[in-house]
């Protein structure tokens, strides 16, 4: 019997607060770590600011030697005050997650929203202060860079609570990734500087609206998703479309500048990253890549093995613009909370969706078998493992401490 839609939600949400390094569907993770760690930090139980981000931020301000330790003084003690409020939090969920595993009663859940609202603003605290030091260790000349270094720091951090296709891209950092001629950068920085101060405009208001608007506030699983959590969905869909056009814009602005070789690559970059479940590289690709590296290959197995790559790229192509369109025309449905969590048993996405996502899959297990069969069984072996393939190229979706 099909789950009832409140049921199902209720029920796919408790689990996304026991899926802490279990398997969940991407929208939940992403409610999960807008609902935990807010829009402004890290997600679920990662501090907002690690070492690597540091690091950016030392050479984004040029930092003495000096200034880069005291710097790194200051991390320290803010990991050890984040540190401390994430395990009494993950000790809240742990509680949680065995009183529902001995009950099965939903209705444990109703508290934990409190509690780790009261931990998101314990850490979004956290977050203010060791940002307001590390502000004051600049000289006035690298205070000037303070504003640009808060609209990256934003992009950073809360672009990644988005729900929509290409909300999440950082047009900034897929430009800095492409390292282009400095000619090409030269005639994309007039187009970056403006879209740094729009992505900027757009994320603080839906940031705002995703604090204000915390759709785990006063959730009750007993009744699940009222009309109120409706309205609040759409708000913030209509706040994230604005992030969403903001880079849309800035794409068609850089491509329409770009020599035809950039061009490319940029429209390649930009759809894996609006569209990573599609367009990134699937298991099938990286064994076909794999083997053609084989150095005991015959000659009429090279030649079969390149045949059977250009065929996929071929195949693929359509396929993938089919799946493409068929999630953002999911995204555009007219209940919100299908937008967000895709419709269905399990929030899998509509018909269109379903359908799409199975032709690929039907090609990539044909090609595969493909493969396998211009192979020796030895060489076989040696493809590279499935699991590990998958978990190394983000096939599926974890919640590891909030990644």
């Amino acid at each position: 019997m099909t789950m009832p839609r409140p049921t199902m939600l209720v029920a796919a949400t408790a689990a996304a607060f026991l899926s802490l390094g279990t398997l969940v569907v991407p929208s939940l993770a992403q409610a999960q770590r807008v609902m935990i760690g807010g829009p402004g930090g890290g997600g679920g139980f990662d501090p907002g600011v690690d070492s690597r981000q540091l690091d950016r931020y030392s050479a984004f301000l040029d930092l003495s030697a000096d200034q880069k330790d005291a710097a790194k003084a200051l991390l320290e003690a803010y990991q050890i005050e984040f540190d401390q409020a994430a395990s009494e939090a993950r000790k809240v969920l742990e509680t949680t997650r065995q009183e529902f595993q001995e009950t099965r009663d939903p209705s444990v859940f109703e508290e934990i929203g409190p509690k780790m609202e009261a931990f998101g603003k314990r850490r979004r605290e956290l977050d203010r202060n060791f940002m307001s030091n590390l502000h004051d260790l600049l000289s006035e000349e690298q205070q000037q860079k303070w504003p640009a270094l808060e609209r990256l720091r934003r992009r950073d951090t809360s672009m990644r609570a988005g729900f929509l296709s290409g909300e999440g891209v950082d047009i900034v950092r897929l430009v800095d990734d492409l390292k282009f001629e400095p000619d090409v950068k030269a005639q994309v920085a007039p187009i970056l500087e403006q879209y740094e101060m729009d992505v900027d405009r757009a994320l603080q208001d839906r940031n705002a609206l995703l604090e204000q608007q915390n759709f785990m506030r006063n959730f009750n699983f007993r009744q699940g998703i009222t009309d109120e959590m409706r309205e609040r969905f759409e708000k913030i869909r209509e706040q994230s479309i604005r992030v969403q056009e903001a880079n849309r814009r800035a794409a068609r602005q850089i491509e329409s500048v770009l020599p035809d070789g950039d061009r490319a690559r940029f429209q390649s970059e930009f759809k894996e990253r609006s569209f990573p479940r599609v367009y990134r590289s699937p298991y099938t690709m990286r064994a076909i890549e794999s083997a053609a590296r084989f150095d005991d290959l015959s000659s009429d197995q090279k030649k079969q093995i390149e045949e059977l790559r250009a065929n996929y790229s071929r195949d693929a192509a359509p396929l993938n613009e089919r799946w493409a369109s068929a999630l953002e025309q999911q995204e555009k449905a007219a209940d919100p909370v299908d937008a967000v969590f895709g419709p269905g048993p399990g929030g899998g996405g509509n018909s269109e969706v379903r359908q799409a996502r199975d032709a690929r899959r039907a090609l990539d297990n044909k090609s595969l078998d493909s493969l396998k069969s211009i192979l020796s069984t030895e060489q076989v072996e040696r493809l590279p493992d499935r699991r590990e393939e998958a978990e190394a190229a983000g096939d599926q979706v974890f919640i590891q401490r909030g990644r």
